[in-house]
C-alpha cells in the first residue's frame, strides 16, 4: 500500500445487530487497497482507511451493497488547527493527525459506546471518535499536539468505562518530524503505525 491513505466515513444502512457489523466490515476489509475498515452499529457508520490509488469510493459502497447494506459517504470531520511544536514536547505538522485505537472494556450496550464517544469528542484536540461495541474498540483521530494518550483514556475512564492494554502492532498512527509516517506495523503493507 502507498503512503498516501484517506480516511472517509459511511452512513450504512440496514444493520441490526453486531453479526451485521462483523458482516460490513469483512465486506470492506476484502476490497483491495483498504488497510481498515471499523463499523459502528449505534451510529450506523463505518469508518474506512484506504488507498486512494487502488480503490474509490463508489468501489466501497458496491462492497456494502454487496452484503446487503446501504452505504452512503459521510462529510469528513474538520481537520484539527495547524500548529507547532508545544511545551509537552509533542508535534503537529501543518495540521497532522495521529490515530489511536484503544480496547475499551465494560460496555454492553449502544447508549456505552454513545457515551464513550462523546466523552472522547469532548477533548480538545479530538477531530473524530467512532466506538465499536462488537470489536470493544474506539478509534480516534487526534491533534497529537494537543493530546496525549493518557487523555484519551482519562476520558474513557471518566465516562465509566476501562482502557485495556494497547497493542503494539496496532497502536497509533503519527507523522515523523519529516511529515512522512514511520513504519512499526508487523503487517506488511499496512498503514504504518507508532506505539505510544
Amino acid at each position: 500500500m502507498s503512503a498516501t491513505t484517506l480516511d472517509v466515513q459511511f452512513e450504512i444502512e440496514g444493520m441490526t445487530c453486531a453479526s451485521c457489523v462483523r458482516r460490513v466490515e469483512k465486506a470492506l476489509e476484502k476490497v483491495p487497497g483498504v488497510d481498515q475498515a471499523t463499523v459502528n452499529l449505534a451510529t450506523e457508520r463505518a469508518s474506512v482507511r484506504f488507498d486512494p490509488t487502488l480503490v474509490e469510493t463508489a468501489q466501497l459502497e458496491a462492497a456494502v451493497e454487496k452484503a446487503g447494506y446501504q452505504a452512503r459517504p459521510v462529510a469528513p470531520p474538520p481537520a484539527p488547527a495547524p500548529s507547532a511544536i508545544t511545551s509537552n514536547g509533542h508535534a503537529s505538522l501543518n495540521g497532522s493527525t495521529g490515530t489511536i485505537e484503544l480496547p475499551v472494556e465494560g460496555m454492553t450496550c449502544a447508549s456505552c459506546v454513545r457515551r464513550i464517544e462523546k466523552a472522547l469528542e469532548k477533548v480538545d484536540g479530538v477531530a473524530q471518535a467512532n466506538v465499536n461495541l462488537a470489536t470493544e474498540q474506539a478509534s480516534v483521530v487526534f491533534d497529537p499536539a494537543r493530546v496525549s494518550r493518557e487523555d484519551l483514556e482519562r476520558a474513557v475512564e471518566r465516562a465509566g468505562y476501562h482502557v485495556g492494554q494497547l497493542s503494539v502492532a496496532k497502536s497509533v498512527t503519527v507523522p515523523d518530524m519529516t511529515g512522512t509516517l514511520r513504519r512499526t506495523s508487523a503487517k506488511s503493507g499496512g498503514t504504518p503505525r507508532l506505539p505510544i
